[in-house]
């Protein structure tokens, strides 16, 4: 290549960078004078339209004559403005404002935005369907959460999920394992944006083969409900599954609702050979109120892991009698190791708790 034609190729480099930053620079403009714009309308809106809005939450004025009032292009700052109220209010005043949007020309608006291609307007319909419980956006959601976009599919589950849309568990779940980078804490999320009665088909699912991950899952549902009526599908899951984890959460939901039929099955899992289990089973046994094994739990005390050791300290001062009396006489026994170095700390922590 000559030395022209190198000289050339520079100058026309340059010049296209040039042109690149024009144009960046004129595309943040551009974007800075429509954010104006809209932020100016939406304070044009609420100047306006403020005192109304909270006027109709004060009466008895039927929602389709407050919403006859405001043009339909202001339907956008009208339903961002509200969005604050839906994620605050309770009670009767958060029946009267979803009403002003199930029950107007604002739900036809919130599906007509639903139905679009986009995925901005479907996040934002998706939100007052649910927020709402609008049972007509239900179709359209469901076909919208497959649309393999993870913003869309959480979008739409979390409304499904709102809108107690049972029938829509399966499609969630078969929807959710298509995006790998969702953890299942989003599921968690999911499922419970659902009411208690979802704990119905939690039990159902869990009667069928599933992940290991999955089934954590949905034992950590039924755990957020506390739900009593899932102890004995879950102390039968406990007897069967050969799962570390699986066998952990079992312990930790009949921990939560204390089911006290499951304390002979618990005792048996204080002999695991995974030093994790012993220690949750340690923990769980001395919840159920069941004073026939404190003898063996405190046998655990002189164990080789410290985390069983300290599950058993912890269970003995805590939930069986004279257990400070037992744990002060190990504290100071010179053999004793590491039991007693646990037993001195928890007791320390219990004086400053009692502000001895």
């Amino acid at each position: 290549m000559s030395p022209d034609s190198i000289y050339h190729l520079i100058i026309l480099t340059i010049l296209l960078l040039l042109l690149a930053s024009y144009v960046l620079v004129a595309f943040v403009v551009i974007l800075r004078i429509i954010n104006g714009y809209t932020s100016n309308q939406q304070a044009k809106f609420f100047s306006k339209w403020e005192s109304l809005i909270f006027s109709f939450l004060e009466n008895d004025e039927p929602p389709q004559a407050l919403i006859k009032k405001i043009p339909r292009r202001k339907y956008k700052y009208l339903l961002e403005y509200l969005r604050e109220f839906l994620l605050t209010l309770k009670g009767a005043d958060f029946e009267r404002l979803s009403s002003l949007i199930n029950h107007t020309a604002l739900a036809d608006y919130v599906l007509n935005k639903l139905q679009s291609r986009r995925k901005k307007k479907i996040i934002f319909a998706a939100f007052f369907a649910g927020a709402t419980a609008m049972d007509k956006a239900e179709p359209l959601l469901r076909k919208k959460i497959r649309m393999r976009n993870q913003q869309v599919f959480f979008s739409c589950a979390v409304a499904l999920a709102k809108i107690n849309s049972y029938d829509s568990i399966e499609l969630i779940l078969n929807e959710f394992i298509k995006f790998n980078k969702l953890g299942n804490d989003y599921l968690l999320l999911i499922l419970t944006e659902f009411n208690e009665k979802v704990c119905v088909e939690i039990i159902k699912l869990l009667e069928v083969e599933t992940s290991s991950s999955l089934t954590i899952t949905l034992l950590r549902v039924l755990r957020y409900y506390k739900y009593q009526n899932a102890g004995a599908a879950v102390l039968q899951m406990l007897v069967y599954s050969h799962t570390k984890e699986v066998i952990i959460e079992c312990l930790k939901f009949i921990e939560e609702i204390k089911y006290e039929n499951a304390a002979f099955a618990v005792s048996k899992l204080i002999e695991h050979k995974l030093p994790e289990v012993r220690s949750q089973a340690i923990k769980t046994l001395s919840r159920l109120d069941n004073k026939s094994f404190e003898a063996r739990i405190f046998s655990k005390l002189f164990e080789d892991n410290y985390d069983v050791q300290y599950q058993a300290a912890r269970a003995i001062l805590d939930h069986y009698d004279d257990g400070e009396a037992k744990l002060s006489e190990l504290a100071y026994s010179i053999d004793k190791g590491n039991s007693a170095a646990i037993s001195r700390m928890l007791l320390s922590e219990k004086k400053v708790r009692d502000g001895r």
